[in-house]
């Protein structure tokens, strides 16, 4: 059970110094989740980044591919009208 699950049970029944310790446990526990978070949303941010790269990689690469794709139609066509 965490702490902010106890301070919400039964923290009117404590005195002043037991929530207080208490509030200090659930800030802890708020920071590492926070932090966990935050290590969460960056992890997730690289792999957003890597995938637009990969994306972006693999957009030019079509690009390229269709380029020399319609450069050899038209070496085709000027063959074939110089015949």
């Amino acid at each position: 059970m965490s702490p902010s699950d106890i301070l919400e049970l039964i923290g009117s029944e404590l005195n002043f110094r037991e929530r207080s310790v208490l509030h200090e446990l659930v800030v802890q526990q708020l920071q590492e989740e926070v932090q966990k978070k935050s290590d969460d949303l960056l992890k997730k941010m690289i792999e957003a980044s890597k995938s637009q790269a990969e994306v972006e990689r693999l957009t030019m690469r079509i690009k390229c591919l269709e380029s020399t794709s319609s450069e050899k139609e038209e070496e085709q066509v000027v063959k074939r009208v110089t015949r």
